[in-house]
């Protein structure tokens, strides 16, 4: 490739390996250059040709195969980077080389977004599974019972943002949940949000999936006014389109990883709050469930996988008497 230009320039190519070696590297090397000349390299992706690609997609088809042969049918998307103020979904659309990373990672420092959100809708699209995507609530504070604050790695939203369009509300520089909404499940010709959605390759809204809120924050104030805020906003931008979506979304705070539910005033209150959201919205519109963490290893642990089902029957007899019964399902097993 020549570069004679002092801005960004994407090259591409393809060349075919005249053997195979379990030790292969790539190499970029720069010939001939100029005294006082220098080249920098930003991305660099090295991918097979569409005979290793699933159906596509950026994903590998050996991969995507066994999944397939493993008959799975829900899939999740989340967990350790969603306690990050840096997460952010219009990060995550576009193309790749054009996408800021994620520099406030909780386990890992840096998320390069190259395959984010809607790379994992596409996939589950095409492997017929049910998606669970988890999101980001809004800015994350040190000491909020967060696997951020566990790792030490939180920092301010601005860092990773580099001037999306957000909105101005309580999810300011972050989650801009009316706006997902659109990019999700608006109409491309009548939506702004929808038209890029279509102009990144996907011009039918994708279906309906579930949205983990989050991921074992503490079940305090803070969560539930975040919890309930994108909640309301979501839902108000949803029914606003021609064809409102079912809109599921997954308690994910840790009031609902222990067994501890009759006497917890925060997963109690948390309840009430999802009680009242589903008085406004009929269950065509909205469904809550409850995101269940459990611990597998320790045999006397009071939600090791052989009690599961007292664990569950107490829970939807708990949020059965504050007022709603809410569907449990497990999106971790830490064993």
């Amino acid at each position: 490739a020549s570069c004679s230009s002092s801005s960004w320039t994407r090259f591409s190519g393809v060349f075919d390996a005249s053997t195979s070696s379990a030790n292969a590297s790539l190499s970029i090397a720069a010939e001939q250059l100029q005294a006082g000349v220098s080249v920098r390299v930003d991305m660099v992706l090295l991918e097979p040709g569409g005979w290793g690609k699933f159906r596509g997609l950026p994903v590998r088809r050996d991969l995507a195969e066994l999944i397939q042969l493993e008959q799975l049918t829900v899939m999740r998307l989340g967990g350790g980077m969603i306690d990050s103020n840096g997460w952010n979904w219009h990060h995550q659309i576009g193309p790749r080389e054009e996408r800021p990373p994620n520099m406030c990672g909780s386990w890992d420092a840096v998320m390069s977004n190259g395959w984010g959100v809607f790379d994992f809708l596409n996939l589950a699209e095409e492997l017929k599974i049910r998606p669970i995507v988890s999101v980001h609530l809004g800015t994350i504070t040190a000491g909020s019972g967060t696997n951020a604050s566990a790792a030490g790695s939180l920092c301010s939203p601005s860092l990773s943002d580099a001037g999306g369009d957000h909105d101005s509300g309580a999810f300011a520089n972050v989650s801009d949940p009316s706006g997902y909404i659109e990019y999700l499940f608006g109409p491309a010709a009548s939506t702004r949000w929808g038209a890029v959605r279509a102009q990144d390759g996907h011009p039918e809204p994708y279906r309906p999936f579930t949205m983990a809120l989050s991921n074992e924050e503490g079940c305090g104030a803070a969560y539930q006014a975040r919890a309930v805020a994108f909640m309301a906003e979501a839902l108000a931008r949803a029914s606003q389109l021609p064809s409102p979506p079912l809109l599921s979304f997954a308690v994910a705070c840790d009031g609902a990883r222990f067994n501890h539910w009759r006497n917890d005033a925060s997963t109690h209150a948390m309840t009430l709050a999802c009680a009242n959201l589903t008085e406004h919205y009929p269950p065509h519109l909205l469904e809550i469930l409850w995101d269940q963490h459990v611990n597998g290893d320790e045999l006397d642990a009071p939600i090791h996988p052989t009690n599961f089902s007292q664990v569950f029957n107490d829970e939807r007899l708990a949020t059965r008497g504050w007022g709603l019964e809410l569907p449990v399902v497990v999106l971790e097993e830490n064993g």
